[in-house]
């Protein structure tokens, strides 16, 4: 996007042509959006309202209820995938990132159901404190991803 003056141009698609000459063709959609804000880039004026545009809520008739998977006590640690855990039968995988570049001590609170819960690296092998409890307290240097395995 460039501003120049009172104009704004707004280049929604570029494909490359290599190895693929036709890879650009054909009818594209995109969606794009203004976010106006008094604040500073942030992650809750910024990062949060983004992700609420590019993954929209699944809506669907009918009426359901049940408690929260987990809650994180600060704005700046966003929750990016939760998967099944592929060597254990009863647990999840969470990975979160710290979006500001700010140290950050958070708390990340899961259901009640939850045993036990460990950080690990990429490849879910534990190398952090385990939790018998159902929150963990973690610390995120600038941009760190957590990897947290989840016993329930």
């Amino acid at each position: 996007m460039t501003v120049n003056g009172g104009s704004i141009k707004l280049s929604l698609h570029k494909g490359g042509n290599r190895p693929d000459v036709k890879g650009d063709h054909g009818i594209h959609y995109v969606t794009y959006s203004f976010l106006p804000h008094n604040s500073s880039f942030n992650a809750k004026a910024v990062i949060q309202p983004s992700y609420m545009l590019n993954i929209p809520h699944v809506v669907s008739a009918g009426e359901f209820e049940t408690a929260s998977l987990l809650k994180v006590d600060k704005d700046n640690i966003i929750v990016e995938s939760v998967k099944p855990c592929e060597d254990e039968g009863r647990a999840f995988v969470v990975r979160l990132y710290e979006a500001e570049g700010t140290r950050t001590n958070a708390r990340v609170c899961f259901g009640d159901v939850v045993e036990k819960c460990v950080v690990t690296n990429m490849l879910e092998e534990p190398v952090g404190p385990i939790s018998d409890s159902n929150e963990l307290a973690a610390t995120f240097r600038p941009f760190e991803i957590k990897t947290v395995k989840v016993y329930y």
